[in-house]
Formats: structure tokens, C-alpha cells, sequence
């Protein structure tokens, strides 16, 4: 069998900027983590990627219904921790490459995600790029997954970015669909952006929250 294409779902966040579990505060009506959840599961059943979720405490009771949901028992160290499981999981099954989609970042579109998996090239590493810079979404090729098992921290895969300058391949997304949610006031902003229409205004129709 051809080596598959994975999607990960990291969602092992501890909240601490939140003052609550975020990933089960509302955002118009809906839990917060079904956003980016029901827009990989779009992606999921147009390209047949095998769907993967790192959950932490915060997430451990959520229903997602993914092809693999791992435990991250060191979330403490940062996101980095929940990328080396995903690597792991991928590498152990001979993926490809790996999508990177965090929990938290409720606006980013099917669209766009097919825009970053068309961007791909083997041995080259995709990263969203918004007007502050890069991002994640990001797409990893299987050459970079000995790398990513050696992330420590917090600081995820940008600090692996800047290391392979060259490999890069860069998608421009706007802004609003880049919008992570760390605070309240985050929230609030994000609900503001859908009200407006803007950044993921198409978020109806091709992916978004699954009821």
C-alpha cells in the first residue's frame, strides 16, 4: 500500500492564558474545538488522509472520530510534546507527510488547507504566511520527521522553519483565518470576525463546525 498523507489535530493545550478549558468554550453556540475538527474531517473525506488527534486533560473526554487519538502525557513541555507523538505515530506507519493543524485556530478553511496540500513537493516543508509572518497550518514531508522528534519547548516547528530556510514553501492565507485563540478576548474577536463575514466567511460551506 502506498504511503498515505496524514492530518494531526493537536489539542493537548493546557488553557493557561484562557483561565478555562477552551477547547469546550462557545463560540457562536458551538464548542470551540469543533471548528478546526469539522474542517479536518471535510478534508479527511475528500483525500482520504488517515486523521489523527493528541489530546491532553483538557480534551481527553471530547468525541472525535479520528483514525488514532493519542494521550499526551508531557503536554506540560509545550506543543512540541504533542508534535513529537504525531511524528512518531506517522513515521511508525511510513506516512508520507504529515499535516499540522492546531485546535485552537477556529477559522482556518478546507480551502486553504487543499491550497497548502497542493503546495507540497518532496523533502519541502509548507507553512501558512500571513502579513505577521508564518504559521501553522503546516505540512511536513516524512524527511523532516527525524527533526521533529527533537523539538523541545514551546516554540513548535518555527524554530525547525528557520533551520531549513530552503525547503520552505510558503501559502499566503489572510490573516483572519490564521486567528488563534488564547484568551477571552481572542474568542470574542473570532466571533467578531465571522460576524463580519471576513477571513472565514466561506467556513459554512466547505468545512467548519460539525453539529
Amino acid at each position: 500500500m502506498e504511503p498515505r498523507v496524514w492530518a494531526a489535530y493537536l489539542a493537548a493545550g493546557e488553557s493557561r492564558r484562557f483561565g478555562s478549558p477552551k477547547l469546550k468554550a462557545l463560540l457562536r453556540g458551538i464548542p470551540l474545538w469543533r471548528w478546526s475538527w469539522g474542517t479536518l474531517r471535510e478534508l479527511r473525506h475528500r483525500h482520504g488522509l488517515h486523521l489523527l488527534a493528541v489530546v491532553g486533560e483538557e480534551a481527553n473526554d471530547l468525541p472525535l472520530d479520528a483514525d488514532q487519538v493519542l494521550f499526551n502525557r508531557e503536554r506540560h513541555e509545550g506543543m512540541a510534546s504533542s508534535l513529537r507523538l504525531a511524528v512518531e505515530a506517522a513515521a511508525r506507519e511510513r506516512a508520507r507527510a504529515l499535516l499540522i493543524v492546531l485546535a485552537d485556530m477556529p477559522l482556518i478553511t478546507v480551502a486553504t488547507l487543499e491550497r497548502i496540500l497542493r503546495a507540497w513537493q518532496p523533502g519541502r516543508i509548507v507553512l501558512a504566511r500571513g502579513s505577521f509572518g508564518v504559521s501553522p497550518p503546516a505540512f511536513f514531508d516524512a524527511a523532516f520527521f527525524p527533526d521533529l522528534k527533537g523539538l523541545k519547548g514551546d516554540r513548535g516547528a518555527r524554530a525547525l522553519a528557520r533551520r531549513h530556510e530552503n525547503a520552505l514553501i510558503l501559502v499566503e492565507v489572510d490573516d483572519q483565518e490564521l486567528w488563534d485563540v488564547d484568551t477571552p478576548q481572542d474568542l470574542e474577536r473570532a466571533a467578531l470576525i465571522l460576524g463580519e463575514g471576513g477571513g472565514a466567511g466561506s467556513l459554512g460551506r466547505d468545512g467548519g463546525p460539525f453539529r
